[in-house]
């Protein structure tokens, strides 16, 4: 934890946030040392679709017991979405994490995998929403603004 807080402090950056899908407790505080910085009472506004992509991504890499090795397409677009949060995801993203997800969960959808493991935890159901990814899915259009065919969602 020591050389982590130093190469923080040495790199003039923030923590990393954590994704807690799990339900707390009322009154229960997740402390994960984030330094103080003049910076450190704002919070970080997420674009709608951006943090259900994140969200999808951390539970990627939760379902899969995996984690993104670095430049992989996984990695680079969630270190993007961490970068700039605020702002939308582009459609090739959202199409990216979909066939990833399609064709590495073993014909399930991310949805269920999730589902599977609400059995035995108290999951919030916030962190378990795509309908933003499924809607952008379906309304994708060419670069002449014409609509291209339904993909489906794997999300």
């Amino acid at each position: 934890m020591g050389a982590a807080r130093d190469f923080l402090s040495l790199t003039n950056r923030k923590s990393l946030p954590l994704f807690n899908p799990l339900v707390m407790p009322t009154g229960h505080v997740v402390n994960n040392n984030q330094p103080k910085t003049k910076n450190s009472s704002k919070s970080i506004k997420w674009d709608p679709t951006a943090e259900q992509l994140h969200n999808a991504i951390m539970w990627i890499i939760i379902v899969w017991n995996t984690s993104p090795r670095p430049n992989s397409p996984l990695f680079k677009i969630n270190s993007e979405l961490e970068q700039y949060p605020s702002s939308k995801p582009y459609d090739y993203k959202i199409k990216a994490v979909n066939t990833m997800i399609k064709n590495g969960n073993h014909g399930s959808t991310l949805t269920n995998s999730i589902n599977r493991l609400k059995n035995s935890n108290n999951i919030r159901q916030t962190v378990c929403d795509f309908n933003l990814l499924t809607k952008q899915l379906h309304n994708l259009k060419d670069k002449n603004g014409n609509t291209l065919p339904s993909i489906t969602s794997w999300f």
